[in-house]
């Protein structure tokens, strides 16, 4: 069973794209390809503002309690997923903890 708990507040995404240079680079280049579709399109109204849009990125939190997991899904509008971070913990004791922690950063 996977429970969805939520989007990540925006203050965290940036920190931990701050800490990973390899999730900033996936989300980076996933917003270069939303861009470059934005520009593909057949309908001029849509090519007409491209110059002005930026992509917003986000970040929804999953568990898996059986499995004592925390699932980071990385996602940038119009593309989809672009990176997973999965967290395993070794005791209950360890997830419940962290578990505790992301309730406070999820929305």
């Amino acid at each position: 069973m996977v429970i969805k708990l939520g989007r990540l507040y925006e203050e965290y995404v940036k920190a931990r794209l701050n800490e990973s240079l390899s999730i900033k680079y996936a989300i980076d280049k996933a917003k270069e390809h939303a861009k470059e579709l934005c520009y593909k399109s057949d309908d001029p109204d849509v090519r007409y503002w491209c110059d002005s849009y930026e992509p917003l990125a986000y970040a929804i939190v999953y568990t898996v309690p059986e499995e004592k997991r925390i699932i980071i899904v990385y996602e940038v509008e119009d593309i989809g997923e672009v990176y997973r971070q999965v967290m395993v913990y070794n005791t209950a004791e360890e997830y419940l903890k962290t578990l505790e922690n992301v309730y406070g950063m999820v929305s």
